[in-house]
This record gives C-alpha cells, structure tokens and sequence, in this order.
C-alpha cells in the first residue's frame, strides 16, 4: 500500500533502508530485470534492488550503481563493463 491507502502498483518502493519495486498487481519484482526509465536494474532474491554492488546472472557479472541502475560502457573496480553491461 501507499500513503493513500492504495495498492502500490508500476512503482518504487522504500522499505526497511531497500529499494523495491511493485509491478502491476501490487507483486513485488524478484530475481528479475526491470525497465524503468530508458535504465535497468535487478531484483535480487527478496526483491530488493541491486545497488552499489557486482551480481552474478546467469553466469555473467553485472554491476549496480548506488542508485541499482545497470553500470554500462565504463569501467568498475578495474573491469570494462560493456554496453549490455556485462563484465569483459
């Protein structure tokens, strides 16, 4: 729910210090890629969003920025990530 008591739907949402994100129906995203806004993030297992951090997907190394949006076309920790945001 929202502050207005509605469902939370298509929308972020902060609970507990974590950054979630709730799709149609109020579900929250979970060990899943999400579009918003021209960038991509994940949802890791619990469904909070990957931020500031490496994660492995099926078996290729992605990094997540503090604000979880997909790190593309630069270099992270010393690795080149490229413009899918896989690390070389």
């Amino acid at each position: 729910m929202d502050d207005n008591s509605e469902l939370a739907e298509n929308q972020w949402i902060y609970i507990g210090g974590k950054w979630y994100f709730a799709k149609a129906g109020g579900y929250i995203a979970e060990n899943e890629w999400i579009s918003y806004k021209e960038k991509w993030y994940y949802a890791v297992s619990g469904g909070a969003i990957a931020q500031s951090a490496w994660e492995n997907i099926g078996g290729k190394f992605y990094h997540f920025g503090t604000d979880g949006d997909l790190s593309v076309n630069t270099s992270v920790d010393g690795y080149q990530v490229d413009a899918n945001g896989v690390r070389n």
